[in-house]
Order: structure tokens, then sequence, then C-alpha cells
């Protein structure tokens, strides 16, 4: 990964994010996360995606749920380029808890078990960022072993 280049160049560059980079490129928002700016993106590997109930990255990729995907894929960012670090600081400051407001409107919550950031989502499911710190033009990445849902 080169971190002078925004996120959709890079992660477009992992053989671990095409399902990711597909979708992005599906609700059109690939402008919208090359953009310049400070970002913290928590993106799902292929195999996350791969656990969603069989048939259901087909179903958001087909252009009737561009607006659902595009919310989907929001709801993994949020503003602000937040390091591993500043997370970490952030949940002891928040008792064990850090809340994030996503791009998306819809809030995560953030913790830690050791050393492992943990994400969960609206629904309660829990997920783990299983490589921090990818620096992008635009913010940082926290690759993820889940899909976070939002409200539908």
């Amino acid at each position: 990964m080169d971190p002078a280049l925004p996120l959709v160049r890079n992660a477009a560059n992992s053989k671990e994010h095409t399902t990711f980079i597909s979708a992005v490129r599906a609700a059109g928002l690939e402008s919208t996360f090359a953009d310049a700016g400070s970002f913290t993106f928590f993106a799902p590997t292929d195999e996350a995606f791969g656990r969603l109930p069989n048939g259901t990255v087909t179903s958001l990729m087909d252009p009737s749920n561009k607006w659902l995907l595009g919310r989907l894929l929001r709801y993994h960012v949020v503003p602000g380029a937040k390091t591993r670090t500043q997370i970490a600081a952030d949940v002891r400051t928040g008792g064990g808890v850090a809340t994030y407001r996503t791009v998306e409107g819809t809030p995560i919550r953030v913790s830690m078990a050791g050393n492992t950031i943990l994400v969960t989502d609206v629904h309660g499911n829990r997920n783990e960022v299983r490589i921090a710190n990818v620096r992008n033009s635009n913010g940082v990445m926290h690759v993820l072993n889940g899909v976070l849902l939002p409200t539908t």
C-alpha cells in the first residue's frame, strides 16, 4: 500500500478487497472514497463479504439496490483519520467503549480486547480489525473481518 494514494487506489491493489472495491464502484462511490479528506475506513475483506447470507452480495450489487449498497459502505467510514493508538485512547476515555458516528449517520461502537480493535454495529454484530493503520492519502484503513450492517 502506498500512503500517497487514496483508499480506492490502494484497496484496488489488494487481493483481499476485490468485493469491497467492486461494491464501491457499483454504489457509485469511487470518486467519494478517493476524494481528499480525513477518514477512517473499516474495510471488510472478501472473506468477510463471503460470510454474509447466500445471495446477499449479489443482491446488493444489483443496480436497483445502489442506495442500500451506498448506505452499507458509508457505514464503514468515520470522519477523521483515527489510528489504532487514537482509537485505543478514545476507548479508554469512554470507559471501555468509544462511539463513532459514521458518514452514513448511524453510530458504531468500538472497544478493545487486549490489542485487538473490536467494532460493533447497531445490531450487536462484533467484528475484529485484523490489520490496523493502513495509511492512505485520505485517511487510515483498518482491515475488518466482518461486514458492519446499518439500520434498515
